[in-house]
């Protein structure tokens, strides 16, 4: 079994100096609050200390520079003395490799338009629905998005669309943040939901990072 360390929303309130161990470490994005460049890169550099062998990072409605200028941050990226490299996916997939299986990881930020969002804390919405979007998603093993799907964990505030397609491709673990109140874990039709926020909905650091075996 995998174990795979999830945080999302950690807006560059909650920086642990220590979590738990595993062989996979989740950001969902909401790495910063403002968005801008150094916050991005202060969150990069918290993440890129940790010894996990693989670290996969999306980004959030907040992370306007990694939205806009994802090149800013390609050093941060790269390997580290004896580190593992950060693995930033954008609608993109990446396959890894932990006791002889292979998972495949599929990561998204799309979320639908909600005018209820600063104009600051808008990165990565679409116009209208992610229809288009997720109609051309691959399968995977391990889905990251940051919004919620509708139904799970997401206090009325999830994506329709998103939920069709983890209910058509049926991942072992889907990982997400955005909607704080959501904090916790579910399972249905195969799949265990981690909304892994780590702060509450009133921005204050109230969560620890969620472990689960894949």
């Amino acid at each position: 079994m995998a174990k795979i360390v999830c945080m999302s929303d950690t807006h560059s309130i909650s920086q642990p100096s220590d979590i738990p161990e595993g062989d996979i470490l989740i950001h969902a994005g909401d790495l910063s609050l403002s968005g801008d460049v150094h916050e991005i890169q202060s969150a990069l550099a918290w993440l890129r200390k940790f010894p996990h062998k693989y670290k996969i990072v999306i980004g959030g409605n907040h992370d306007n520079a990694l939205a806009e200028l994802p090149i800013l941050f390609d050093e941060q990226f790269k390997p580290y003395k004896d580190r593992t490299p950060l693995i930033y996916l954008c609608g993109s997939k990446t396959e890894i490799e932990v006791e002889d299986r292979k998972l495949t990881v599929f990561g998204s930020s799309a979320l639908p338009f909600n005018p209820i969002y600063r104009a600051g804390a808008r990165a990565y919405m679409l116009d209208g629905t992610t229809s288009r979007h997720w109609r051309y998603a691959p399968n995977c093993d391990i889905l990251v998005t940051h919004g919620p799907p509708k139904h799970v964990l997401d206090s009325g505030y999830g994506d329709p669309i998103l939920a069709n397609y983890v209910q058509m491709i049926k991942p072992k673990l889907h990982v997400f943040g955005h909607v704080h109140i959501g904090h916790g874990q579910a399972e249905a039709n195969g799949t265990k939901f981690v909304n892994a926020a780590m702060l509450n909905d009133g921005y204050h650091p109230v969560h620890e990072p969620t472990v689960v075996e894949v």
